[in-house]
Formats: C-alpha cells, structure tokens, sequence
C-alpha cells in the first residue's frame, strides 16, 4: 500500500506507534535511547504524541502533563520545536499561552512546575477557569495539528519511513 493511501491517522500510527510501543513503562534511559534513534520528523510526531495521549483526557491531566513536560529539561522545546515544524501557528499559539499564563501563575504563588499539584485547579479557580479554556481550545486544535502533521509526512516521506 502506497503512504498517500492511509488515513491520516493511520499514517501517523505507522510512523510512530512502534517507537511509543518501545518506550512504554519503560525506564528513563531507555527511553532517551529510544528518542535518540528517533530522525527530527519522527522525534515532533512523539513528543507531540507524548503531550496529546497524557493531556487529552481531562483538564486536570492536561494541566498535570503541561506543567510535568515544563519541569523537565528540553522535553517542552522539543514540542513546541515538532509544532513549528508543521507550521501550525494555532497550537503554538496555544502552548507559548499556556506557558505564560503557568509561569506567571507560578511567580504569584510561589511554586515550581515539580511542585505543582492537580488539586490546584480546586484551590485556584482563576488557574481553573484558565486551564479550562485552554483545555477546550486545545482538544479542538489538536485534530488540526495531526493533520497538519500527516500532511507533512506525505510530503516529506523520506523523513519518517522507508518505503520498499
């Protein structure tokens, strides 16, 4: 089957579903070394893979996984990096205002993205009515950003699978 023949997803899983199936439960050094073997298209298809499968689910997890990706080193350069690559300014947009909004949250309150807890959407509701919103915008965007995606991987093929 040629690559342009698969659904957009479908396309995608084939890209990178090997590479997530790898690291899954996994240890930390295992799954550097993984990424590592990962080409540049390959590394943006999992990073943003890794922030939507952990945020998608609720508002809580995507402020948990936002602020967990912002506390250790790289990994949110790494996704905002796969972003820009696709050219997809409406979820850029989207994650440098979720940083902005954290960070200054964090400056107020005096905390650190390590310290953070889910149970702030409770005690903050400001940070809730936030995160919410940013939550909403960024289930509708994220079906934008694999298509725009799968669109850059039929284009730049070569990047991402060995066709036989």
């Amino acid at each position: 089957m040629e690559e342009r023949e698969l659904a957009d997803s479908e396309l995608y899983a084939a890209c990178i579903d090997w590479a997530i199936q790898e690291v899954r439960a996994k240890r930390p050094e295992v799954k550097l070394k993984v990424y590592r073997e990962l080409t540049a298209g390959q590394r943006g298809l999992f990073m943003f893979r890794v922030l939507h499968d952990h945020a998608y689910g609720s508002v809580g997890e995507f402020y948990g996984w936002i602020s967990c990706l912002l506390a250790q080193n790289g990994q949110w350069d790494e996704i905002v990096k796969a972003i820009e690559h696709v050219h997809d300014a409406e979820m850029l947009r989207l994650l440098e205002e979720t940083r902005s909004i954290l960070d200054n949250r964090n400056r107020r309150v005096g905390v650190t993205y390590d310290t953070v807890s889910i149970s702030d959407l409770v005690s903050d509701p400001l940070l809730r009515k936030q995160m919410t919103g940013l939550y909403n915008r960024f289930l509708h965007s994220a079906s934008g950003t694999f298509a725009r995606m799968a669109d850059y991987i039929r284009k730049h093929a070569n990047e991402f699978v060995v066709l036989e």
